[in-house]
């Protein structure tokens, strides 16, 4: 399966190293096709090499449960599709010995439905919603059981002058918009267990048979499950358990006060000096600001030793922007750290797309 990483040119789809130990560029949308009927005993491995006399694959999954014709199927990924529908017949063409693959364009790479939400409004009204004040770096466990780091602190966990300002900022009000507030009322928020799971989550439609129920990304790792009434949203939540708990960590109603301020923050972090150059390093170092959920490989091929990439789970107000100092061997070095904010939303766009997006060239 793949995932992402990050290096210098942002935010990236690669292989799992360990499995075939090769690296992917994505450059353009890929389509992604329903596989089932293929032996048991097939591998990820096999799939991709024998679908790669086809065209241009980027990523195969085989799920781990049965879907609900008890088969095992999975997920296949191609480049440069141009006819999807023909390019679907010519996979349906395939035997593997006396076994004939069926393959379908994922429902989820079929046009999406017109949203029935209109357009937000900011109006006028009584209702003040203040806006969220920085809150204090709190000691994770990890930091706990390390102990006190050798670095000077001070401005980690704060974002410079905005913070400081942050409090006296005036308070803007705004009154919700009645046919949004209505339509909540038909939404849960599911919260996955993981950034991976994260990836995958927008086959549950697919994997389930529930193409009515519509996935919007809310940030962090929770997503927003949309139904046609309350009555499908409550027997889902309270008969469903069976159909999301697979997918989803934890499933409750959306309710209005709820701040969905969690993101998934791209931290450079330059300065590192070459003979501490490593994942563990570099992880220690954006701790302070989150949990890590995507690391810096420090890949010993790479021309870069400039700077590193760490994706993060944080809700940290502000914009990371931090100059801080570290201890290496008892030697002093001066790193700073920021927030690649154009990175962090171009993966906000393909987690709510669950698509691949073409890479930026800086």
């Amino acid at each position: 399966m793949n995932f992402i990483t990050l290096n210098q040119d942002g935010w990236n789809q690669v292989r799992r190293r360990k499995k075939y130990g090769r690296e992917f560029d994505i450059n353009g949308k890929a389509v992604t096709f329903y596989v089932q009927n293929f032996p048991s005993d097939w591998s990820e491995a096999a799939l991709w090499r024998m679908f790669s006399r086809y065209g241009a694959v980027v990523d195969v999954y085989i799920a781990k449960k049965l879907n609900r014709s008890n088969k095992i199927f999975g997920f296949v990924r191609f480049l440069r599709i141009h006819d999807p529908k023909s390019f679907e017949k010519r996979l349906n063409e395939i035997i593997i010995g006396t076994q004939k693959i069926e393959v379908n364009v994922a429902r989820f790479e079929r046009k999406e439905q017109v949203s029935r939400r209109k357009n937000h409004q900011v109006m006028r009204g009584q209702h003040a919603v203040q806006t969220s004040q920085p809150q204090p770096y709190v000691k994770s466990f990890a930091d706990a059981v390390r102990g006190p780091l050798p670095v000077d602190t001070m401005g980690a966990g704060k974002s410079s002058k905005e913070d400081e300002e942050a409090h006296t900022r005036k308070t803007i009000k705004l009154i919700s918009f009645h046919d949004s507030k209505e339509a909540m009322e038909n939404t849960l928020v599911g919260e996955v267990e993981s950034f991976q799971a994260l990836m995958n989550v927008k086959a549950f439609q697919e994997v389930e048979g529930c193409p009515s129920i519509q996935l919007r990304y809310l940030g962090g790792l929770k997503m927003l499950l949309e139904f046609e009434d309350i009555a499908v949203k409550e027997k889902f939540l309270n008969e469903g358990r069976e159909i999301w708990q697979p997918w989803f960590k934890t499933v409750s109603a959306w309710e209005e006060g709820i701040n969905f301020n969690e993101r998934i923050a791209s931290l450079i972090i330059q300065g590192v000096p070459q003979h501490a150059w490593c994942e563990e390093a570099f992880s220690i170092i954006a701790n302070s600001w989150g949990s890590v959920v995507i690391p810096e490989e420090c890949n010993t091929s790479s021309p870069n030793l400039a700077f590193g990439r760490v994706g993060i789970l944080t809700s940290h107000p502000g914009i990371i922007s931090s100059s801080i100092k570290i201890l290496v061997d008892g030697k002093p070095y001066q790193i700073n750290i920021l927030e690649d904010i154009f990175e962090s939303i171009k993966l906000s766009l393909v987690l709510a797309a669950n698509d691949f997006y073409q890479k930026m060239l800086w």
